[in-house]
């Protein structure tokens, strides 16, 4: 019905989006319960993305490692590109330059989870 109901119940948690209650033994239970993510997605059920150490230095190493070298090729790649003569040796270069900026971006995700992890 109205919901009134379960505004005044101590048994039951309010979404975020003030619309939908879900009964509070789902908070934070690993599952979507609210439409809005609420249930999860807030600081009471944070959880590391990494868990242990080791996981944390690989992500610095491997995030760094691919921000440094795809760098380096992009610009190499991009002078490379200017020299080129033939489409077809354009067309690989470009394929490459490409390839590079999405593991750029990768490497700059890597890091970022490294250092916001908490």
């Amino acid at each position: 019905g109205d919901k009134s109901d379960e505004k005044i119940c101590t048994n039951h948690l309010k979404c975020a989006d003030q619309e939908h209650y879900i009964p509070k033994s789902q908070k934070c239970d690993g599952s979507f319960n609210c439409l809005d993510l609420s249930d999860e997605c807030n600081d009471e059920c944070s959880k590391q993305i990494l868990d242990g150490f080791v996981f944390e230095v690989m992500s610095l190493f491997f995030g760094v490692s691919a921000i440094v070298l795809n760098f380096i090729n992009i610009v190499k790649g991009y002078f490379d590109m200017k020299k080129c003569t033939q489409i077809r040796a354009l067309s690989n270069k470009s394929f490459v330059f490409l390839i590079s900026i999405g593991d750029l971006i990768i490497g700059i995700y890597l890091t970022t989870v490294f250092a916001f992890d908490a």
